[in-house]
C-alpha cells in the first residue's frame, strides 16, 4: 500500500469532510601493542571513576563563577583553573595542602561532618590588600594577620565557600558554610588518617601572581549522598553526542503504524458481548475535536477526517507536539505492549478470548484506517498536510477490541456531540 502526504491546496473538491448520520439522543592501540597501566592496590577506592567524574565536571563552572566574583569584589584580574584531583588517605591528601596554609574548615549539612579548605597565604595576602585599597604588587608576601586581617580573611573565604555550596548544593543537595580558620593544625577536623580522601588542586593567578587552593574532601562527608551523585547525572548530558545522533538518525529512517483513531471507550466484556447489528456504541471523545493520530500507540495530533479521491483521509489540524525527546512515551489508557494488530481474526477465537475475560472492562475502538510511515517523516508533518489511509471512502469503520478486529460500522454523532459507531458486520 503506497503512502502519501501532500501540503494543503485550497479549493480541492476531494478534501471534504466526512458527512456522518446524527442519531437520536440515546446513542585498541594504533600499534597493536596492548598498554598495561599498574594498579595500585593500597591506594583508597572509595570515590569511584564515575562519582570523581560528575565532581570534576561541575567544578569547571564554578572555577568561572569564583573568578568572575572575586574579580569584582578585588577589582583586579582573576583566573581559576583546577590542576589536579586525586583519591588519597587523609594523611596523604594533608600534604597536597600549600605550605604554611589559611586553613578553613568547612560544615556539610545536612551530614554533620566537615571538609578542608586550604588558600596558599600569598594569595590571602593579596586579596586583603585589594580589599583594603591597595593593590595587588603592593601586597607583602608575608605578615602577621592582625584582628582586621583575620575578620577580611574569614570574609574572603565565606566568598569562596558560597561559590562552592552552590556547586555541592546542585551536585547532592549538600550546603557548606564556614567553621573553624587557623593557620595551623586541621582546623579543628578530626579525620582518621586512613580515611579516603579526594583531594582537588586549584591554581588562581591574582592580577598574573599564582596561588594555590586546596579541598579536601573526606568519604565521610560525601558518603550519604554518593548514590544521589550519580543517580542524578543524566544520560543525555553524559552521552557521547554522536551516539544520540546516530540513534535519532535510526529512529527516524524506522517505519511506524499510523492509525487515525476517531475514539474509544471502555465496556464490560458482558457488554461488548452484547453488541449485534444495528447496535449503537457511543465512544469518550467529541466530534467537533476531530480525530487523533497515533503513531502506533502513541499520540501524535488531532485532525479532521475527510476524504483523498477514493479514499479516506485526513488532514492536520495541529502541528506534531509528541511527548518526550522523541515522542515515544505511552498513551494513556492504551495496552502496554506493541500496536495493535491488523491481522485478520475469526469471531470465534475473538468469542472465546472475551468470554475469558467476564467482568473485566476491555478498551474498545473505532478507526478510520492506517497507513505506514518513517518516524522522521512523521514527526515533520505540518499542519495542514494531508494523510491517505488504506481505507475506501466508502468502506465501513474498523471496531477493535483490545488489538483485535471485532466489528465494522457506519459513523454517527450523538445528539450531544459525541462520535458513535452503528454496529454493522460482526466479525
Amino acid at each position: 500500500m503506497s503512502t502519501t502526504v501532500e501540503q494543503p491546496a485550497a479549493g480541492r473538491a476531494e478534501d471534504s469532510e466526512l458527512a456522518p448520520e446524527t442519531l437520536e439522543e440515546g446513542a585498541q592501540d594504533g600499534g597493536g601493542q596492548s598498554r598495561v597501566q599498574p594498579l595500585d592496590f593500597s591506594a583508597p577506592t572509595k570515590f569511584n571513576t564515575e562519582l570523581r567524574r560528575r565532581i570534576g565536571r561541575v567544578l569547571t563552572p564554578f572555577c568561572k563563577a569564583l573568578a568572575t566574583r572575586m574579580a569584582t569584589d578585588l577589582r583586579a584580574p582573576v583566573e581559576l583553573r583546577q590542576v589536579d584531583a586525586r583519591q588519597l588517605s587523609w594523611t596523604a591528601a594533608r600534604a597536597c595542602l600549600p605550605e604554611d596554609p589559611l586553613l578553613a574548615a568547612l560544615d556539610v549539612a545536612p551530614i554533620g561532618r566537615q571538609m578542608l579548605l586550604g588558600l596558599e597565604m600569598p594569595l590571602v595576602l593579596r586579596s586583603l590588600d585589594c580589599m583594603l585599597g591597595g593593590g595587588v604588587a603592593d601586597a607583602q608576601e608575608s605578615r602577621k594577620l592582625s584582628e582586621i586581617d583575620w575578620a577580611l580573611s574569614r570574609r574572603l573565604t565565606e566568598s569562596i565557600v558560597l561559590q562552592l555550596s552552590m556547586v555541592w548544593r546542585d551536585l547532592g543537595g549538600l550546603e557548606l558554610t564556614v567553621g573553624e580558620i587557623d593557620l595551623e593544625g586541621d582546623a579543628g577536623l578530626i579525620v582518621p588518617i586512613g580515611e579516603p580522601t579526594f583531594a582537588i588542586t586549584f591554581e588562581m593567578e591574582l592580577a598574573g601572581l599564582p596561588s594555590t587552593l586546596v579541598l579536601l574532601v573526606p568519604w565521610a562527608a560525601i558518603e550519604p549522598v554518593a548514590g544521589k551523585i550519580l543517580r542524578n547525572g543524566s544520560l543525555a548530558r553524559d552521552a557521547d553526542p554522536r551516539e544520540a545522533h546516530a540513534v535519532h538518525r535510526g529512529l527516524s529512517a524506522a517505519k511506524v503504524l499510523l492509525r487515525a483513531e476517531i475514539g474509544a471507550t471502555m465496556l464490560p466484556v458482558e457488554h461488548v458481548l452484547a453488541l449485534q447489528e444495528g447496535s449503537v456504541l457511543r465512544l469518550d471523545a467529541r466530534a467537533q475535536d476531530g480525530v487523533s493520530l497515533l503513531a502506533e500507540n502513541v499520540p501524535l495530533t488531532r485532525a479532521a477526517p475527510g476524504r483523498s479521491g477514493v479514499r479516506r483521509a485526513i488532514k492536520l489540524t495541529r502541528p506534531i507536539e509528541p511527548e518526550g525527546e522523541l515522542g515515544l512515551r505511552p498513551a494513556l489508557g492504551m495496552p502496554g505492549g506493541a500496536a495493535p494488530s491488523a491481522a485478520p481474526a475469526s469471531r470465534e477465537a475473538v468469542l472465546d478470548g472475551l468470554a475469558r475475560l467476564r467482568g473485566i472492562d476491555v478498551r474498545v475502538w473505532a478507526e478510520l484506517g492506517r497507513t505506514r510511515m518513517s518516524l522522521g517523516d512523521a514527526l515533520q508533518l505540518p499542519q495542514g498536510s494531508v494523510i491517505e489511509l488504506d481505507q475506501g471512502a466508502e468502506d465501513p469503520i474498523e471496531l477493535f477490541v483490545n488489538g483485535l478486529p471485532f466489528a465494522s460500522g457506519t459513523l454517527a454523532t450523538t445528539a450531544e456531540g459525541d462520535w458513535a459507531i452503528r454496529v454493522g458486520a460482526m466479525r
